[in-house]
C-alpha cells in the first residue's frame, strides 16, 4: 500500500507539468483570419458646389486581409448624403469603391460623416466629406 502512494505523488508532479503546456499550447492566439480595408484616402474636400447640384466622390478601397472583405452597411450623418457600396464579398488583395453622392440643398459650409461597417476588428471606419454650398442667386 506504501508503494502505490509514492508512485501516485510522482504522478501528480508529471501530470502538471503536462497541463500546463496544453494550457499555453491552446491559448496561443491563431493566425489573423479577417478582412482588412484599406482607404486610400478617408477624406474628400469638395471645395465649392453649386446650390442645389449633386456632387459624386468615389472612396477607393482594398481587401489587405487574408479572408473576404464583407461590407455589412454603410450609414451617412444625414439624409442628404447616400452612399452606394458593393454588396458582393471582395477577395483578398481586390479593390472596391464607395461613390458618396452629395445634395447641396443647403447653402452654407458642410461636414459629413459615413461609417463604414465590415467584418474586421477595424469596423466601422469612418470616412469624411466637406466643403461650401454656394448661396443661390436673388
Amino acid at each position: 500500500m506504501c508503494y502505490y502512494k509514492k508512485n501516485y505523488r510522482g504522478f501528480k508532479f508529471l501530470i502538471l507539468p503536462v497541463y500546463i503546456f496544453l494550457l499555453l499550447a491552446c491559448s496561443s492566439t491563431p493566425p489573423s483570419q479577417e478582412a482588412v480595408i484599406h482607404f486610400n484616402t478617408l477624406e474628400h474636400d469638395f471645395r465649392t458646389l453649386s446650390y442645389k447640384k449633386l456632387a459624386e466622390y468615389s472612396f477607393e478601397y482594398s481587401n489587405s486581409g487574408k479572408v473576404p472583405l464583407v461590407i455589412s452597411d454603410v450609414k451617412a450623418s444625414c439624409g442628404c448624403t447616400v452612399p452606394e457600396w458593393p454588396k458582393k464579398p471582395l477577395n483578398p488583395g481586390s479593390k472596391g469603391e464607395i461613390i458618396i453622392t452629395y445634395d447641396a440643398a443647403s447653402p452654407g459650409t458642410f461636414h459629413k460623416e459615413i461609417k463604414v461597417h465590415y467584418n474586421g476588428s477595424g469596423s466601422p471606419v469612418v470616412l469624411k466629406i466637406r466643403g461650401q454650398v454656394e448661396y443661390p442667386d436673388m
